[in-house]
């Protein structure tokens, strides 16, 4: 669609827009949340961070590579959002709900996430380099190799959250739920954990330089991890953070 035909139908109070593709339509000034745009492309559109996202419904919609620098989508429902390489650099996004969104390979350094909903959410290889994303859920979120340091998690909740490979050196993580993660091959280097739960979550081969488990809770390794890993399910955590398993009894790592 274009931008003629856009606003010829706008003007005609008709708000039905879904599954469209808009080509070269300026959406500067727009309310979005007046606009019926699930599952709609908006990659061509003009003047995305000029326009007025809060409480837009943006279901399944196409972001794919957009520049949303410093653009607020608070409030806004992105589930399903197709995000791959966007650039969201330091934009607003709390109480935003990216419930299986695909943000894998974004850039969402500096970024404010806060008490937003990111569950089953793709982050693999994202930046959040010195993000917010306190009280958020994210719980089987997958965060493969992203970049998380200096990034604020307090009191989120990453239960059952994939986290191989994942950079948290610096971030603070206290009073979060970690039960059941993956942070094997995770850089947790002078992070913050302190009153984290950590019950059955794994670990494997990890960066612990300076980190603070103070008041956190460190389980043993649960007996079904332990038989697969041929470990006692008596092994202290340490002895699972420093990766003391026969080498040959753990998954090798993957690559790519």
């Amino acid at each position: 669609m274009t931008h003629q035909e856009f606003e010829q139908r706008y003007y005609a109070d008709q708000r039905d827009f879904r599954r469209t593709r808009l080509i070269g339509v300026d959406l500067q000034g727009i309310e979005l949340a007046t606009l019926d745009l699930q599952g709609a492309d908006l990659r061509l559109a003009l003047n995305l961070p000029r326009a007025i996202w809060q409480g837009a419904n943006l279901r399944q919609v196409d972001l794919r590579g957009v520049d949303l620098t410093e653009t607020n989508l608070s409030r806004v429902i992105l589930w399903k959002a197709q995000l791959q390489a966007t650039n969201l650099t330091r934009a607003l996004l709390a109480a935003s709900n990216l419930t299986d969104a695909n943000l894998s390979g974004a850039n969402l350094s500096g970024a404010l996430i806060d008490h937003s909903n990111l569950t089953r959410a793709n982050l693999r290889g994202a930046n959040l380099t010195k993000a917010v994303l306190s009280g958020s859920n994210l719980s089987f979120a997958r965060m493969d190799r992203a970049n998380c340091t200096q990034s604020c998690f307090t009191d989120a909740n990453l239960e059952r959250a994939k986290l191989e490979g994942t950079n948290f050196s610096e971030a603070s993580l206290d009073n979060c739920n970690l039960n059941r993660a993956d942070l094997a091959w995770t850089n947790l280097s002078q992070a913050d954990l302190s009153g984290t739960a950590l019950t059955h979550a794994k670990f494997w081969q990890n960066n612990l330089h300076n980190t603070d488990f103070q008041n956190a809770n460190l389980p043993e390794a649960d007996r079904h991890g332990a038989s697969e890993r041929g470990v006692s399910a008596n092994l202290k955590l340490k002895e699972i953070f420093m990766g003391h398993y026969p080498r040959n009894d753990y998954p090798q790592r993957k690559s790519g």
